[in-house]
């Protein structure tokens, strides 16, 4: 009999939880976690800065986390805060829904499977999924939460193939404050370009 192991979870500090946020746009739902920084309180009037993350799983949690290895957001975020490197900040870990991952995140419709007799390509929904941050998510956040909503105080952020949906992906609304996000380690193949930095547009309302 083998039991498996079920690894700990390593949430730290004030983290809120959405299970199954709906999006009309996609269709579909997903997890979001929401990270609140240390003084953060119910009748205060106080307004954070607002950072997005994709692949939520990934964010604060090796309980959920790819291969069981976190990025450790959460803790970062409260030391860097304690040690006032940062200004408070809120983030908000979007998780991805699995097999749509690739499709979600891709901009173009690329090859992503060659195997078989029919070339599997992507659905190219990057442009949706930014839709979705920017007319679903975004706003309900901040009506949920105390947020300095204007573009200039609004990041969003992603590794790997996540990096490229947000570089690649999001709409660029006329008009818009705009907010810079850095794909570090750009994903490469026939249907995502190589990218470094991108100015995405976000609405301020």
């Amino acid at each position: 009999m083998h039991l498996a192991f079920m690894p700990e979870h390593t949430l730290t500090g004030n983290i809120q939880e959405h299970r199954g946020f709906r999006s009309k746009i996609l269709g579909n739902r997903r997890d979001v976690l929401v990270y609140l920084p240390r003084g953060y309180r119910r009748f205060s009037r106080t307004r954070y800065p607002v950072l997005y993350l994709q692949d939520g799983q990934n964010v604060f949690d090796a309980a959920t986390a790819f291969a069981q290895v976190e990025w450790g957001v959460d803790e970062t975020a409260q030391r860097l805060i304690r040690q006032n490197l940062i200004e408070p900040l809120i983030v908000v870990a979007i998780a991805n829904i699995g097999d749509e991952r690739i499709h979600e995140y891709a901009p173009t419709r690329g090859v992503i499977d060659s195997s078989g007799k029919r070339k599997k390509r992507s659905k190219a929904l990057a442009r949706d999924y930014g839709r979705f941050l920017i007319d679903e998510l975004k706003p309900y956040i901040d009506r949920k939460y105390r947020t300095k909503r204007e573009g200039e105080f609004t990041g969003l952020g992603g590794s790997s193939l996540g990096g490229s949906a947000v570089t690649n992906g999001t709409p660029d609304p006329a008009g818009h404050d705009v907010a810079t996000a850095e794909n570090k380690n750009p994903y490469r193949s026939d249907f995502a370009r190589e990218a470094s930095a991108s100015s995405i547009s976000i609405p301020v309302g």
